[in-house]
């Protein structure tokens, strides 16, 4: 069991691959080459070209910067990625076309996670740490 949002993650993206693998395989296809740094409150960490989550990298072209509250109200459907936007609780930094980029990636991710049964135990883990 993963007792921070890195581990969750990795093991969200393990589930999606395993029961949503067409929306895994878009995921991949959405950031193949792309560096990106998270930064979720206090946790940081990357995301390799395989969907494995490594150390922030250090030149990334794309970073996302949020809280966890943000991340969960994501997760719960409670806000979309453009009202995040919008409202300053989800910050991005790149060219518009990497940006571009990531948020497919992002809206893939949740209309994937949605679709995955086991989504539903994580989504809740997740709450815990929120």
């Amino acid at each position: 069991m993963a007792d921070s949002l890195r581990g969750l993650v990795a093991e969200s993206l393990a589930l999606l691959r395993w029961e949503v693998p067409a929306a895994f395989d878009r995921l991949g296809a959405k950031l193949a080459g792309l560096p990106v740094h998270f930064e979720v409150g206090a946790e940081a960490f990357g995301l390799d070209a395989t969907l494995r989550l490594v150390a922030p990298p250090v030149a990334p072209r794309v970073v996302l910067r949020t809280d966890r509250p943000t991340v969960q109200a994501l997760l719960d459907g409670h806000l979309d990625l453009r009202r995040a936007l919008l409202d300053d609780r989800l910050y991005l930094l790149g060219t518009l076309h990497d940006l571009r980029r990531l948020l497919g990636a992002l809206d893939v991710y949740l209309h994937g996670a949605v679709r995955a049964p086991g989504f539903e135990t994580l989504r809740r883990r997740w709450g815990e740490l929120a």
